[in-house]
């Protein structure tokens, strides 16, 4: 497979360059079966890595992302330069009966990076290479009810922080923290049975 495919243009000192990379697969094949019909098997991997570029000032703007989501370990690292601003929306992520939204806008940082497992025994890995972010904001929804917890900050940004947890046996729960994480401004809400209210800091 391609490990590469680009598509662009470049015009009157403008231009845009789309690029998609990890096209792989796993066992994969397409044949002509003994009677003649067409059969394939195995897994196709689109991409993992895909980059957005803008020609200015001579030379190209890079957004750069990349991410893997089949493994043990889940993952997403954005490069972004100066010249991209964009927002990222993750909607949604189910556990159990919660339901996990987030909005990021990358306004200053340059580099995040998410890593995560969840499971009674996980981790949630993040870095910005101390970059603050513009905002950030989560929500958890506990479904069918309305009840949720919604955070809002800005100025986050983080150095190699992570939070490991062993939650089984109850009785031995275990929570590590590690690095550097900092919060400039941050709002709590929490909204039970149709009444949301501001948690005071």
């Amino acid at each position: 497979m391609a490990e590469l495919i680009e598509v662009g243009f470049k015009k009157s000192g403008t231009g845009k360059k789309f690029a998609v990379y990890g096209l792989s697969c796993d066992s994969f094949y397409i044949g002509i079966n003994p009677s003649g019909k067409l059969e394939w098997d195995g897994i196709i991997y689109i991409a993992n890595h895909v980059v957005f570029s803008k020609w200015m000032s001579g030379e190209w703007k890079d957004l750069d992302v990349q991410w893997g989501f089949q493994d043990y370990e889940k993952w997403i690292i954005i490069q972004r330069d100066p010249a991209f601003d964009f927002t990222l929306y993750f909607d949604y992520i189910k556990i159990g009966d919660f339901r996990f939204t987030a909005t990021v806008n990358f306004f200053s940082t340059e580099y995040y990076e998410l890593r995560w497992h969840i499971d009674t025994d996980g981790f949630i890995y993040f870095d910005t290479n101390w970059d603050p972010f513009s905002t950030i904001s989560f929500e958890f929804l506990h479904e069918p009810s309305t009840n949720k917890v919604e955070i809002i900050a800005s100025g986050l940004r983080a150095e190699n922080w992570s939070v490991a947890w062993d939650l089984w046996p109850p009785e031995d729960w275990d929570l590590e923290f590690e690095g550097q994480l900092q919060i400039v401004d941050i709002d709590i809400y929490v909204t039970i049975n149709g009444e949301r209210h501001r948690l005071p800091f």
